[in-house]
């Protein structure tokens, strides 16, 4: 179940502090065994009343849907991909540009934002059977999260997000095909 997280300053420091650690270069090798040669499937709704600067203001929902494979040498390779309303967008991650990583029996996402970042964490069993997802968003030194929309406007958010719709599996074999 996703948690409903407030960007007060001091959440708005843990992402940075998040974003900052994680965003170095990891070390996927460090996999444990129970996730090698598998692939984890997951997506969360992120929403939050923004202001545009073409001067539209909206509730902004934007869908993340995430599916990682971690090789049998412990190698993340990643599709994101996201939505909103009718725009989509996807990018791929190999082993070396991942915003992926492992760390114990979490996988842990960064996504930045022009300013302000979003934290997803998945949450394994001790059997790496099934997981579990939650999120957190918050901006820059108490700033309000700023993200440039598919749409090319850039958004301003004004509260606190949402999360909706948090899903979580987990397959054998790579999701990828290969």
């Amino acid at each position: 179940m996703a948690r409903l997280a407030n960007s007060s300053l001091k959440a708005s420091a843990f992402v940075l502090a998040a974003l900052t650690s994680l965003m170095a270069a990891g070390d996927a090798r460090s996999a444990p065994a129970g996730l090698l040669n598998k692939s984890v499937r997951f997506s969360i709704t992120i929403g939050a009343q923004a202001r545009g600067s073409d001067g539209s203001n909206i509730v902004a929902n934007r869908t993340s849907n995430n599916t990682v494979y971690i090789s049998s040498q412990g190698r993340l390779f990643s599709r994101a991909e996201r939505q909103e309303g009718r725009q989509t967008g996807a990018k791929l991650i190999g082993p070396d540009g991942a915003t992926f990583r492992i760390q114990g029996k979490q996988i842990i996402v960064v996504f930045k934002h022009t300013s302000g970042a979003s934290r997803l964490i998945v949450d394994f069993d001790p059997d790496f059977r099934t997981c579990t997802l939650t999120a957190l968003t918050g901006g820059e030194s108490g700033k309000p999260v700023q993200s440039r929309g598919i749409n090319g406007v850039m958004y301003t958010a004004i509260g606190k997000p949402s999360y909706t719709n948090p899903s979580c599996s987990v397959t054998e074999g790579n999701a990828f095909g290969g």
